[in-house]
C-alpha cells in the first residue's frame, strides 16, 4: 500500500487541487438494492467554501451501505486524464503481480465449470495482468477497462483485445462463456442494473460467472467516508439477492482472505440453474457467511479507527470537512496533514500541513 500512495502522490503531484462542483454530483434518494426510501445517513463530506460532494447512507430496509452523494462518472475520467502518463507502464508492479496470483487460483477453482477455449471477459480487469493468467492457458479472453493508461497498457503491452468503456457502455457482439468480475462490483454506479447487464451476457444455460467483492462488515472504517473510488459495500445477503434476481445460482462460495487477518472478501462462482444441476456434488461454501450488519453495527463501523476524538455520543451523521481534494480516490492524501475535531460546528477537519 505505501508503495502505491507514493507512486500516486508522483503522480498527483502535476495536478494538486481537483475542483469540483454541484454539477459533478449524482443524488441517490433511494436504496439502489431493494428501491426503499427509508435511508440513514452515516456520513457526509463537504470542501470549504463549496458543495457536500460525497455522502454515505445506510438503508434501514436492506441493511445496504451506499453513497446517497458522489462525484459521477464524468467527474472520474477527468481526473484519470489529467494523470494519464503515456508511460506504458503498470502503476504499482507489486500489486500486479499479486493480481495475477489472484487469478492463478481463480483459474483452479473455474476449470472445472469453464474449460479453455471459451470466450471469456475480464470485467474492470485494470492492466490485463490478471486476465493474462487465463489468456496463457488457452482461454479467448477480453478486457473491459475504463481507465485510459489501464487500457492502453492492456491492449497495445500485453496485446489483449480491450474494450475501452464503460460497462453502462459497453456493447459486446456476442454471449460469453467466463465473466471474471473481481473487484468492480463495488465501483459501478446502480448495482443492480449493472447486475442484470452482466447476467445478460453470459451464455444461456452455460455461461459461468465468477464474483469477488469486499464484505462490508470487514472493509469499514472511518476511512471508508472519504473513499471515493466505492459506490458501495455489500454483505452476503445482497451477493444472494443479486444472483436470485438475475436466474443465477451458486456453485461455490468461498472467503479469500488475500492479506486480511479476517474474512476481507466474498467470491462467488455462478451460472444458471441447469449448469449448476451438473455440479451439484461440487456445490459447496468453504466457510460460514456473515450477517448483515446493523444500521446501529455500521455506524460503529464508521468510527472505527478514527484519527482524533470524538465526543460521547458521536454526532449522527458525521461530518468532514477538507480543505480540498487532492486524491480522487481517497479525498486527500493523510500524510499532507490530520485530522481534528471542530467541537463549535461538529465536526471531522482535516489540517494539512504547513508546507501545504
Amino acid at each position: 500500500m505505501s508503495n502505491s500512495l507514493e507512486q500516486l502522490k508522483k503522480r498527483d503531484s502535476r495536478v494538486f487541487h481537483y475542483e469540483i462542483n454541484d454539477d459533478d454530483l449524482v443524488t441517490e434518494s433511494c436504496c439502489p438494492m431493494c428501491g426503499s426510501d427509508r435511508l440513514e445517513v452515516l456520513s457526509d463530506v463537504s470542501v470549504s467554501d463549496g458543495p457536500r460532494f460525497f455522502e454515505t447512507s445506510v438503508c434501514q430496509s436492506c441493511h445496504f451501505v451506499f453513497r446517497s452523494i458522489f462525484p459521477g462518472f464524468e467527474w472520474f475520467q477527468a481526473r484519470w486524464s489529467q494523470i494519464a502518463t503515456q508511460s506504458r507502464d503498470v502503476f504499482n508492479p507489486e500489486l500486479e503481480q499479486e493480481r495475477k496470483t489472484r487469478y492463478g487460483t481463480y483459474r483452479e477453482m473455474l476449470a472445472p465449470y469453464a474449460a479453455p477455449g471459451g470466450r471469456t471477459l475480464d470485467i474492470g480487469g485494470g492492466y490485463g495482468t490478471g486476465v493474462s493468467v487465463f489468456r496463457d492457458a488457452g482461454y479467448q479472453v477480453e478486457l473491459l477497462e475504463p481507465e485510459d493508461d489501464r487500457a492502453d497498457y492492456a491492449k497495445n503491452v500485453l496485446g489483449i483485445d480491450t474494450h475501452h468503456t464503460v460497462l453502462e457502455n459497453f456493447e459486446p457482439d456476442g454471449q460469453y462463456d467466463l465473466i471474471l468480475w473481481a473487484h468492480n462490483l463495488e465501483h459501478v454506479d446502480g448495482p443492480q442494473k449493472s447486475f442484470e447487464k452482466v447476467a445478460s451476457m453470459l451464455r444461456p444455460d452455460t455461461g459461468v460467472l465468477y464474483l469477488e467483492v469486499p464484505l462490508a462488515r470487514n472493509i469499514i472504517d472511518w476511512s471508508d467516508s472519504m473513499f471515493m473510488a466505492h459506490k458501495s459495500n455489500f454483505s452476503d445477503r445482497h451477493i444472494d439477492d443479486l444472483l436470485a434476481a438475475n436466474g443465477l445460482s451458486q456453485i461455490y462460495k468461498w472467503y479469500p482472505k488475500l492479506n486480511s487477518p479476517v474474512h476481507a472478501d466474498i467470491g462467488v462462482i455462478a451460472a444458471p440453474p441447469a449448469l449448476v444441476a451438473l455440479h451439484s456434488e461440487n456445490a459447496q461454501t468453504n466457510d460460514k457467511g456473515q450477517a448483515s450488519p446493523t444500521p446501529d453495527e455500521f455506524r460503529d463501523l464508521y468510527q472505527r479507527m478514527m484519527p482524533c476524538s470524538l465526543p460521547d455520543p458521536a454526532p449522527r451523521p458525521l461530518h468532514f470537512e477538507v480543505p480540498f481534494i487532492n486524491q480522487f480516490y481517497t479525498t486527500v492524501r493523510y500524510t499532507d496533514g490530520g485530522f481534528a475535531y471542530d467541537a463549535a460546528n461538529r465536526r471531522v477537519v482535516f489540517e494539512p500541513a504547513e508546507d501545504m
